[in-house]
This record gives C-alpha cells, structure tokens and sequence, in this order.
C-alpha cells in the first residue's frame, strides 16, 4: 500500500496524512480523526504520489549537551521515519547558531512559529518535565496539531 496526495485544500489534507490509500481506482474510506469523521474519497489519479509529512520534535535540552541532543534527535528521527515513512520532512527547531544573549522565552517563540508548519509533533521522553515542551505540547493540543509521545 502507498500514500497518494489529494487534491484537497491544505487543512483537510493535514487531518488525511494518516490515512493510506488502499484501491487506487474506486472509493476509499478515510478516517479523519482531527474532524471526527470518516468520508469516502474518490482518487482523481493512479500515479502514486507521497504525502510529505512534516515532523515537528520537541525535546528537553537543558542541561545537555549539544551531542546528547543531536543524537536523540537522530533516534527519533529514525523513530518518525519507521511510523510515518521515509517520505518525513523534519523541522529544524535545534538552534545553534542563536544569539549569545538569547532568553528561554526566544527560544521558545521560535519554536512555536515553526511548530505551526507541522502535520505532527513527536514529544521525546522526559517533555513533561521541562516548561517550553509542555507549552509545545498545550499549543499542538489547542491548535490541533498530531502528537506522538515516545
């Protein structure tokens, strides 16, 4: 089974990205779990096409060094790829080039003007413990935003 794109406005399309399409010449079933429906889609192509998913990662980073962060991000980038497919586009919210006296809460504007680009966000373990992670995690609750919780 392949994920083909649909021609559908963007914010429908993001509530499909789950979705795989089995026959690509008769109706398929979708469910879109952000909607709370389910709708029969009729595919306007053959050719296979993949949806994009673009993959927003939230992780503690204090007290770690950059290392540690890099290669956490490497495992949960692998992780995002095994649940979602090769086809991930992933955001990049690690910002090592940041001013010298940038503040925690720049950071984090930073990190919630990217997070509103994403179809999901993936929470690493420990997000419940650090502060810009759980507003992360409250932004993509209240705007709608996937989250997977490792």
């Amino acid at each position: 089974m392949q994920s083909i794109a649909l021609d559908l406005n963007t914010n429908f399309a993001k509530t499909a990205v789950f979705c795989e399409v089995r026959c690509k010449s008769e109706p398929n079933l979708i469910i879109l779990p952000l909607l709370k429906r389910a709708v029969f889609l009729y595919p306007k192509s053959i050719g296979e096409r993949k949806i994009k998913m673009k993959v927003f990662i939230s992780q503690p980073m204090r007290g770690k060094t950059d290392t540690e962060i890099t290669k956490e991000r490497h495992k949960t980038i692998s992780k995002a790829k095994e649940l979602y497919g090769e086809d991930v586009e992933v955001i990049d919210s690690f910002f090592q080039s940041a001013p010298t006296d940038a503040k925690p809460l720049w950071f984090l504007g930073k990190s919630l003007e990217l997070l509103s680009g994403a179809d999901v966000a993936v929470f690493c373990p420990g997000w419940e413990d650090a502060r810009g992670c759980r507003i992360e995690h409250d932004c993509c609750v209240e705007y709608g935003i996937e989250c997977l919780h490792l």
